[in-house]
């Protein structure tokens, strides 16, 4: 297993799945946890899955507009570039074609921080040590970057009046 550290060791043992009851009261707790101790009422908390780079491309891939990435020139602000091209084609014409912006708040490859009110938000680095500016639509974090812990959790938290914006075809959504 890769990790975010050569020292990591574990000694997880699961003892029930997905599909068990148990489970659907850890995930219960751990997400009102993480809205309580955050203060992120005004969101809907997913855990997917894979890395904080799997939660930014399940929105690329789910969000019915085209997605322009703004920000400090960054290994991260050009990986979301691509992503943006990659997915462009995707996004469905019959949708309202205004773009979202969609940066980095800590693009660590430059050390620069930035910040812009109503936009979609890779917060992979910077939550929960800055704040999610005022009426962001979406952001992306990561379990390993607070917790130190395997690369596998992504966590997007989208905003509630938000989700109207996102596709729900199977086909085109996480």
């Amino acid at each position: 297993m890769f990790g975010p550290n050569t020292h990591l060791s574990t000694t997880s043992k699961i003892e029930y799945s997905h599909r068990d009851t148990e489970f659907t009261t850890l995930h219960r707790s751990l997400t009102n946890t993480f809205i309580n101790k955050f203060n992120l009422s005004d969101y809907d908390v997913l855990f997917i899955p894979g890395s904080g780079t799997i939660g930014i491309e399940s929105v690329f891939w789910s969000l019915k507009k085209r997605i322009n990435v703004i920000g400090y020139d960054g290994i991260f602000t050009k990986r979301w570039e691509k992503l943006s091209e990659l997915y462009s084609p995707y996004n469905r014409s019959n949708y309202n074609n205004k773009p979202v912006s969609l940066y980095c708040q800590l693009e660590t490859s430059v050390n620069h921080r930035f910040e812009k009110e109503g936009c979609i938000v890779d917060a992979i680095s910077s939550f929960p040590y800055y704040d999610i500016p005022k009426d962001t639509k979406i952001f992306v974090t990561c379990s390993n970057k607070q917790l130190g812990a395997l690369p596998g959790l992504s966590i997007v938290c989208v905003r509630k009046d938000y989700w109207s914006e996102l596709e729900k075809d199977d086909v085109f959504s996480y």
